[in-house]
């Protein structure tokens, strides 16, 4: 920026599926600067150059929740080299569920990790409740379920271990819950801060 190098970033096969950001806002207040971007190596980058604003996550539905779920992640602070477990659950809150919701379940995948479904496939094999599932580009699993958890207050928890590959601070993405038919009635839960260090 101008004549100052700001940032350099190596990209390999390690780090490729990140969105890496470099901040400028020390040059905020020039009314005219110069920015420069330069590439070496082999493979193709995609850049933005973007400006953005704060806006706190709110969660805001329109008609009442038809479940309600939730993502915890233990722990939050992992080093490298350990692992953290993503719970997520699905609860029916009573709002007026029926047998012929067929809900649907996603959970994303926090950029830099490393998803183990092992346990998911072995509930698709025992409970007659999940049906499969999918894993769709970019780091999302979607689940499918028969039917929503009978009664208000019952719920449903599916169990991830997810595994870091360096360093970093990221916020996850959210999970979400919605019957097939009426998206407009599901739910989304708040984003995490995950911290990994050496």
């Amino acid at each position: 920026v101008g004549e100052t190098v700001v940032q350099a970033i190596h990209v390999d096969a390690t780090n490729a599926d990140l969105v890496h950001y470099v901040g400028l806002g020390m040059f905020a207040d020039a009314t005219s600067v110069a920015v420069v971007l330069e590439h070496s190596g082999e493979g193709e980058l995609a850049w933005q150059l973007v400006s953005r604003h704060y806006t706190p996550w709110n969660k805001v539905v329109a008609l009442p929740p038809l479940m309600e779920v939730t993502l915890t992640y233990d722990p939050v602070s992992l080093t490298v080299e350990e692992a953290t477990t993503a719970t997520l659950t699905v609860t029916n809150p009573g709002n007026g569920s029926s047998d012929s919701d067929m809900p649907m379940v996603e959970l994303g995948v926090p950029p830099g990790f490393d998803v183990d479904l092992s346990a998911l496939d072995g509930q698709v094999a025992s409970d007659p409740n999940v049906a499969r599932y999918e894993v769709k580009d970019p780091g999302r699993v979607q689940i499918y379920l028969h039917h929503m958890p009978a009664e208000a207050g019952d719920s449903i928890a599916f169990e991830f271990l997810m595994r870091p590959r360096f360093p970093m601070e990221v916020t996850t993405p959210t999970a979400k819950a919605w019957p097939f038919y009426e998206p407009e009635r599901g739910s989304e839960s708040p984003p995490v801060v995950l911290t990994v260090t050496e």
